[in-house]
């Protein structure tokens, strides 16, 4: 009596959730019936046992439910009558329309379960199926009965690669024991390859000094393959062959092989040589028929050491020669070639002339409603080609759920809609910190929508995610998760880069009333977060470290919103060094080290999970150098352009407490003890380099400097009438001032040095405090159009006597020609002709739309300034 009440409890249960097998990836087809089936200790197993392929599925099968339930499922060989059995039976066909050899058919009724297929491939994804569907009722179920319900699923998948791809090369490499561990998971969501992005992480014995110590081996890549064959997983070659080689061409032996730091050089038949040598070796450790040369963002292309062979031939017959080259290289491997078409699908004379047998692999990892436009080139060009969306992981410090989830679904549904081969479901690790523990949703979901990527049935992958990855039928657990990719949106606290930001100098930006209250509602949020997750990592019974990882993920942005409670702190005390200021300064600096401290050692936790030791020193040094600024900010001298009570251009020399000696040169000697100690603001008269001391209790320097390109216009802002820096704060200069401040920026615009402006013209008016003779304009410009950086075509000068009514003086186009490609800055002089003004106001046009072509196209432009300087 007891039994068949717990067989109603389980049927009421399966009734309500009728329409979902909690498979994951999601069926294509699933009629269900009447009846369920019960599984019990006397199940029957009938399968070709001279068979050894489908012996090692049955053998894995079985160790696989023991795992789930904890206790050893029997099976016997034979049918016995009047017992439940399960058969294993190949049949010749499924009539399925495509991909039938990893096709099944799975039946269940009320005293057998049937798994078909033609292939032993198509039988290990059958009893994948069987598996989850035996797990979710474990879990469900009163006690534990198995009871499963009829019903008859037929599936296949609508892509015949489904692929994930780790990076190796930009910061951890991953470890064998915890690919060992992720391999089974993803087979089990019958995902059928892998590939690890390389660039200097494969040790060959050709060239054993580009790799470091723990690179990948070709006895690891055999180890991996032979683990991967009984999972019906295959191991795509990967070798960067192009672009992205900065790792082995800054070795000095291997220096003269650059056309830029970035790209090789084609024009050396040495470069050639190198890579036949060295992909002799690669290619033979991997028995994949596909390899990807990668060959991407080789944007820098003849702006080095192979200008003049470039500007010959031009830029796409240079790179399809040398494309096609390793394509013949790799030929006698039976290799099919592989690369990201991020160059090609913008040119089609690349396009063209590409060998044919070249397959392209179409990316994006933007969140859009549809890649359609997109895919075109790689439709017109009739060849075979890949999509590859991505987990969002390489900038944040956990995935934005919110961007992958729309890219991998739509990416992944419109490549299945355009012809596409394959998918390959990426994670990249730009900012070396990256895990790919963080990753499983987004690879989990990766594998459900290369498999039915054109269903519009409703799915619930976020619930059988947390069925399969997690062990728990917990519905908000995975809401934790989501929410706390939500608080990943905020860059001061969820980009990776966020954490290594200097505390000083104090952008406005960064110190605005908003930003406290930002940062304040943060912290909240993340301490019930935390509590959250906590109580999660009791609940689930698989992947209980994932939760290392997130809570990671929280103490850091709980420690970099600290930080910016602190900044803001310092800048008040900046300004008021009052006793209160300062005590409060020095406490809430006190607390950051200890939690930056046991942040290190929480980052050593999660990074063990699954990386060797090569990389994590570089890391570290990223906590001890946060903790060296925060040990030394008292000691910081701040350099400030001002004026002093005459109007006149000076310098301001300053400590955040304003209680230590400050010594300082104009002339820009080292700062000795033996130098000037600040007193008053240095009055400038010519441009000058300032350097500025504070010496600790070890007698040593905490140093600044800041050059001064002194000219009439510093100081003289009346006011900047278009806001820059709402982007990023240190595209704001330091402040409203920063176009008018004495100083010059780099040739990188992150530097804080340049106001960047996107999508509106920079509006600046300028007070001379009386009528003044302006002979001319010199304002500095940065182009970059990889990063929507583009040059500005006009700029107005206006005039006014009451610093109310302006007219136009004159307009001003330019014409510098600036490259496309790579980054430039340059500076232009605007003859003004002996103008007489107390005020002025200078325009400069945004260009407007990103053109057609260049990355982002049909968005808008920034325009990126330094220093105006009047003359």
């Amino acid at each position: 009596m007891r039994t068949r009440l717990l067989i109603i409890l389980c049927l009421f249960s399966l009734c309500a959730i009728a329409q979902n097998t909690h498979i994951l990836p999601t069926p294509q087809q699933v009629e269900f019936t009447e009846g369920y089936f019960t599984w019990d200790d006397n199940v029957v197993l009938t399968y070709d046992a001279s068979d050894a392929e489908i012996n090692q599925i049955v053998t894995m099968f079985r160790n696989d439910l023991d795992q789930i339930s904890g206790r050893k499922v029997l099976f016997s060989r034979g049918v016995i009558k009047g017992m439940n059995f399960i058969e294993l039976v190949k049949t010749d066909h499924l009539g399925v329309s495509e991909n039938e050899d990893q096709a099944y058919r799975l039946t269940v009724n009320s005293n057998f379960i049937r798994l078909e297929a033609t292939t032993n491939t198509g039988l290990f994804y059958a009893t994948q199926s069987l598996k989850q569907l035996y797990r979710y009722a474990y879990l469900k179920s009163p006690n534990n009965t198995i009871v499963i319900a009829s019903m008859t699923i037929t599936d296949w998948p609508n892509f015949k690669v489904r692929a994930w791809q780790d990076d190796i090369s930009r910061g951890p490499i991953v470890s064998m024991h915890y690919l060992k561990r992720l391999i089974p998971q993803l087979a089990e969501c019958k995902l059928n390859a892998f590939s690890l992005y390389t660039e200097h992480t494969f040790k060959t014995k050709c060239h054993p000094d580009i790799a470091p110590t723990d690179a990948f081996t070709a006895e690891e890549i055999k180890e991996l393959e032979d683990f991967c064959r009984p999972y019906h997983i295959q191991i795509i070659g990967n070798q960067q062959c192009f672009g992205h080689f900065e790792e082995i061409l800054s070795n000095p032996f291997y220096s003269h092989l650059a056309d830029t730091k970035w790209n090789l050089n084609p024009a050396r038949d040495e470069t050639y040589k190198f890579l036949e040598d060295h992909l002799r070796e690669v290619a033979r450790a991997y028995k994949s028929p596909y390899f990807n040369i990668n060959c991407d963002e080789t944007e820098s292309l003849g702006q080095g050491a192979a200008k003049a062979y470039v500007d010959s031939l031009g830029a796409e017959t240079v790179y399809y020669q040398h494309v096609n080259r390793v394509n013949r290289m790799l030929r006698p491997y039976r290799k099919r070639v592989m690369m990201w078409g991020d160059i090609a699908d913008q040119h089609p004379e690349i396009l063209d002339n590409l060998d044919k047998d070249i397959f392209l692999i179409a990316w994006s990892y933007v969140g859009i409603d549809s890649f359609d436009d997109f895919l075109q080139p790689y439709v017109k060009s009739g060849r075979n080609y890949f999509v590859a969306p991505g987990v969002s992981l390489s900038e944040r410090v956990w995935p934005k759920h919110y961007e992958f989830k729309k890219n991998i679904a739509n990416l992944c549904r419109d490549g299945y809609k355009n012809g596409a081969l394959g998918v390959i479901n990426t994670c990249w690790d730009d900012f070396g910190e990256s895990l790919i523990n963080s990753a499983l949703y987004g690879l989990a979901l990766g594998a459900e929508r290369s498999w039915n990527a054109a269903s519009l049935q409703e799915r619930s992958t976020e619930t059988d995610f947390t069925i399969h990855f997690l062990g728990s039928l917990s519905s908000d657990i995975y809401e934790h998760l989501e929410a706390l990719s939500e608080w990943t949106k905020t860059d001061g606290i969820g980009k990776f880069t966020a954490m290594t930001e200097p505390m000083a100098p104090f952008y406005p930006a960064l110190v605005s009333d908003s930003i406290k209250a930002l940062n304040q509602r943060a912290s909240v949020a993340l301490s019930a977060l935390e509590k959250d997750l906590k109580n999660d990592k009791n609940k689930v019974k698989r992947n209980a470290d994932l939760f290392d990882n997130a809570l990671y993920a929280v103490h850091r942005m709980q420690w970099c919103a600290k930080r910016n409670a602190t900044r803001i702190q310092l800048f008040r005390t900046y300004n008021d060094p009052t006793k209160a200021n300062i005590a409060e300064s020095k406490k809430m600096i006190g607390e950051l080290m200890a939690t930056l401290h046991d942040l290190k050692t929480e980052y050593v936790k999660v990074w063990n999970i699954e990386s060797r030791p090569y990389w994590l020193d570089v890391n570290m040094d990223k906590y001890d150098d946060i903790a060296e600024e925060l040990q030394q900010l008292d000691y910081l001298p701040f350099i400030e352009a001002t004026t002093d009570n005459k109007g006149r251009a000076a310098v301001e020399l300053k400590t955040v407490f304003n209680d230590k000696s400050i010594y300082y040169t104009i002339d820009g000697k080292v700062v000795s003890p033996n130098d000037s100690i600040y007193k008053k603001p240095i009055v400038l008269e010519r441009p000058c380099l300032v350097k500025a001391a504070c010496f600790n209790a070890l007698g040593e320097p905490v140093c600044t400097e800041r050059y001064f390109c002194y000219h009439k216009g510093m100081g003289k802002l009346k006011q900047l009438n278009s806001p820059a820096g709402n982007y990023r704060p240190e595209y704001s200069g330091g402040g409203d001032n920063a176009l008018l401040d004495g100083s010059l920026g780099s040739d990188d615009y992150t530097d804080g040095h340049w106001q960047g402006f996107y999508g509106i013209d920079a509006d600046l008016e300028l007070d001379f405090g009386k009528y003044q003779k302006v002979n001319a304009l010199n304002i500095g410009f940065l182009v970059n159009a990889h990063d929507w950086i583009l040059r500005p075509n006009e700029i107005q000068v206006y005039t006014s006597n009451d610093g109310k009514n302006y007219k136009p003086y004159k307009s001003f186009t330019l014409t510098a020609e600036i490259p496309l490609t790579g980054n430039h800055t340059f500076r232009e002089r605007f003859e003004l002709r002996n103008l007489s003004t107390r005020y002025l106001r200078i325009v400069v046009k945004n260009p407007g739309k990103l053109p057609e072509g260049l990355p982002g196209s049909g968005y808008d432009s920034w325009i990126f300034m330094d220093e105006v300087m009047v003359e």
